[in-house]
């Protein structure tokens, strides 16, 4: 896509490794060669200072507001399934007494 500007630096990794990345990209990997899923997790963490995140401006922020990083993604794919089943009971007694 391009609109990135902002690389991995020595900086942002070493703050990546200290808030508990599972894995942390090599300095100067461009930012939108990122996965998903690192992108979803450098959003979460606030990852980024203000001074670098505001290099991140493209043009659908200006029509659109800010967009997370994580809708700026270059490439991606992704799959996924689930399933669901739940059961439950329950049972209930009381008592009272009121007077009028």
């Amino acid at each position: 896509m391009g609109e990135f500007t902002v690389e991995v630096t020595q900086e942002i990794a070493d703050r990546a490794r200290r808030w508990g990345a599972c894995s942390v990209p090599a300095v100067g990997t461009p930012v939108d060669r990122l996965t998903f899923s690192q992108l979803v997790w450098v959003d979460e963490q606030d990852l980024l200072l203000p001074h670098e995140a505001s290099r991140l401006t493209n043009p659908v922020d200006v029509v659109f507001g800010s967009l997370p990083i994580w809708a700026r993604s270059g490439s991606g794919y992704g799959d996924g399934y689930g399933y669901g089943s739940g059961y439950g009971s329950g049972d209930g007694h009381g008592s009272g007494a009121g007077a009028g």
